[in-house]
């Protein structure tokens, strides 16, 4: 499937996702009113499990107000919703936990580079930027979207 390259400013794809028990996650637009970061991350993914998760709980309790999602993502379906699960409670990660539909589409909708991927988008639903990796420099730039973000809050 081919996508028009999103840019900041754009209005944010819908996604497919369903929550870790098979059920249909609430949609993008309901929550609309704060400012959303999309986590796409995977169990196979060592910079995933050991920098993304816990820096994305920072983030969150840095930032209250922001909402965020992570969305378990794979090519395969080696990982099951369990597993998940556990990777959640190890880290007490305190944000709701979703999976990609077979396929990938919400992956491929963001154009995900990878895991980590972060996704910011602002409280009117519009992309702010999209950040790949979990080095030093990305969860820096990610840090300082954030306070743009928060400035002034």
């Amino acid at each position: 499937m081919s996508y028009t390259e999103l840019q900041p400013g754009d209005i944010a794809p819908s996604w497919q996702l369903q929550t870790l028990e098979g059920e249909p996650a609430p949609s993008l637009e309901s929550l609309m009113g704060k400012p959303v970061l999309i986590l796409f991350w995977n169990l196979g993914c060592p910079g995933c499990k050991s920098r993304a998760l816990p820096v994305t709980k920072q983030m969150r309790e840095i930032y209250p107000d922001l909402q965020v999602i992570g969305v378990h993502t794979h090519s395969d379906n080696s990982y099951s919703p369990r597993q998940v699960q556990e990777m959640q409670l190890l880290h007490k990660l305190d944000y709701p936990m979703y999976q990609d539909v077979e396929g990938g589409p919400t992956f491929e909708a963001f154009q995900a580079e990878g895991t980590p991927h972060w996704v910011l988008i602002d409280k009117d639903g519009k992309m702010l930027r999209s950040v790949w990796g979990s080095q030093e420099g990305q969860i820096q730039r990610l840090d300082y979207l954030l306070r743009e973000q928060f400035a002034g809050e």
